[in-house]
């Protein structure tokens, strides 16, 4: 009997605001995107984009992308919410979900994923995120949950410096972001010299400030998901999970191609100018120098004219390969202003390139 399913990433910690802000997704675009959990997938159907196709490497992330299309499609709005875990869920619900899941023949856990809250909290990412909301639950729980409350930059900029700025909250940073954890997570181990910011803990430490105290977090929902692990109260949710676009996404199942692939083999699979728009999150972080140059000739074959790419970093700038230099120019305003806007911001680089 095989492993149940339990994916690196469950949830897509990804604001697709600054996505849709730089894609300028259009009625009937073709979106090429890393599929993850799918999230960004959903929210491009419900942008309007024609075709989607989403791919990933990793076979759990493609199992988890289509369970949560099932049940985003086949369930009721109201117990799809139950399923991700927006709310807490029924036993009557919990009942319904499993049938969906076992129908569907997919090795996944759904027990293990109810039982841990729903399926947007049932992942390897949580793991590690459960270790840094606890060591941060204790040395300033109390103040991170009231920051994450109050309405008052005045009150907020207090907390921070009263009972926050010298807590130790910047040594659990530096423990649990320590580069042996964080390697293999988030970049590879070789890549970590080209960090963009050395130490992160540190670079981290100043973004809490900005999205805590600086922005208003009632208004996140984000980061304060990503370091308490509960959404803010009157943040608005994800694109994909809200009840007025239930109906858009189950009339619209079938946009999403989903594919166990390497992505640039897949793009390079597509008709020369035929793919609008580009979403590549990190993935450029983990490929080698073959990879990159393959990664970007495949997208630039398939790029119809004027088509968009976005990418989210944790390196330093890495020059664009020879074979596509001068033919994307690089949107330097958008992306530094992506970088500040950004409701998760956790990325060293954002950098939008459009086809000449």
């Amino acid at each position: 009997m095989s492993t149940p399913v339990k994916p690196n990433y469950s949830e897509v910690m990804e604001d697709f605001w600054v996505i849709d802000r730089s894609l300028r997704i259009r009625p009937g675009d073709t979106v090429a995107t890393v599929a993850s959990a799918g999230d960004n997938a959903f929210n491009s159907v419900v942008a309007g984009a024609g075709r989607v196709i989403a791919v990933d490497n990793s076979a759990p992330q493609i199992t988890v992308s289509r369970v949560k299309h099932q049940i985003l499609t086949e369930l009721p709005h109201e117990t799809a919410e139950m399923a991700l875990g927006f709310v807490a869920s029924t036993p009557d619900a919990d009942a319904t979900i499993r049938k969906l899941i076992a129908g569907t023949g997919l090795d996944y856990d759904i027990d293990a994923a109810l039982a841990a809250g729903g399926v947007n909290v049932f992942s390897h990412l949580e793991d590690f995120l459960d270790v840094l909301r606890t060591e941060l639950g204790a040395m300033a729980g109390d103040a991170l949950a009231a920051l994450v409350s109050a309405a008052d930059p005045d009150v907020r900029l207090q907390l921070w410096d009263e009972q926050i700025a010298g807590s130790g909250v910047a040594q659990v940073l530096s423990e649990v972001l320590h580069e042996n954890k964080i390697s293999g997570a988030f970049i590879p181990p070789d890549a970590f010299p080209r960090m963009a910011h050395i130490p992160f803990s540190d670079f981290f430490l100043r973004l809490m400030f900005r999205q805590l105290v600086v922005r208003d977090p009632r208004e996140n929902y984000y980061f304060p998901r990503l370091i308490t692990g509960r959404h803010a109260t009157n943040a608005p949710r994800p694109l994909y999970a809200r009840p007025e676009n239930s109906a858009v996404l189950a009339q619209r199942r079938d946009v999403i191609d989903w594919h166990v692939a390497d992505f640039g083999s897949v793009v390079a699979t597509e008709t020369p100018g035929s793919v609008d728009a580009f979403n590549l999150s990190n993935i450029l972080d983990w490929s080698d120098v073959d990879q990159y140059e393959f990664i970007w000739r495949a997208v630039d074959s398939a790029a119809a004219p004027g088509a968009r790419l976005f990418l989210r970093s944790f390196l330093s700038d890495r020059p664009l390969p020879d074979a596509v230099v001068g033919r994307w120019r690089l949107d330097h305003a958008t992306s530094a202003d992506n970088a500040l806007v950004d409701r998760i911001g956790y990325y060293s680089r954002y950098e939008l390139w459009t086809l000449r």
